[in-house]
């Protein structure tokens, strides 16, 4: 997110400031509610968090250009 607007997080939402810092905000009392779920055979990792922000920020690029032409 690009904007100061307020923004309540829910379990597992990742948070990234900048190039290399990564969190995982945890709330174990309303993790299932979660669209992500941290398992021990798919954790939310660092490299997860990044490979997810890479995959916005070319979605977002990808539209950017289509508006363009």
């Amino acid at each position: 997110m690009k904007s100061m607007t307020k923004l309540k997080l829910k379990a597992n939402d990742r948070i990234i400031f900048g190039n290399s810092s990564a969190f995982i905000f945890r709330n174990q009392d309303r993790a299932s509610e979660s669209e992500v779920q941290d398992t021990k055979e798919n954790p939310i990792t660092y490299e997860f968090a990044m490979n997810e922000k890479s995959a916005q920020d070319n979605a977002a690029d990808a539209q950017r250009r289509e508006e363009e032409k």
